[in-house]
């Protein structure tokens, strides 16, 4: 029974490790939030467009100016956002008919064709 602590006992015993360690390493905590910060605040600079985009920079939603393909700064955190945009690919849309039957010649059917 000898090795019985009550509560008390291992919170003071543990709060004093941890008082020890922060003793230890407590200098070293500001210097890893500012290189924390340093490095997201590169991570959300720096961007890259492609050869066939153009982006669009928007300031808090507003539009700001547009860069052309490479690598670029921006502000970070948010307060620019990029828009990479396809601008060399030519989006296109057809619109077609059937025909009653396939491989002769166009003739409009007036029966309606179920839903594809």
């Amino acid at each position: 029974m000898d090795d019985f602590r009550s509560p008390e006992d291992l919170f003071r015993e543990e709060t004093k490790k941890v008082r020890e360690i922060g003793r230890t390493y407590g200098k070293y905590i500001p210097v890893v939030i500012g290189v924390v910060l340093v490095l997201w605040g590169l991570r959300t600079a720096v961007y890259s467009i492609g050869p066939d985009e153009v982006g669009v920079i928007q300031r808090f939603g507003k539009f700001v100016r547009t860069t052309e393909p490479g690598l670029h700064v921006k502000l970070p955190f948010g307060i620019e956002r990029v828009t990479p945009i396809k601008v060399k690919k030519i989006f296109k849309e057809e619109f077609g008919f059937r025909t009653a039957r396939p491989g002769v010649r166009s003739v409009y059917a007036s029966r309606q064709y179920p839903e594809e």
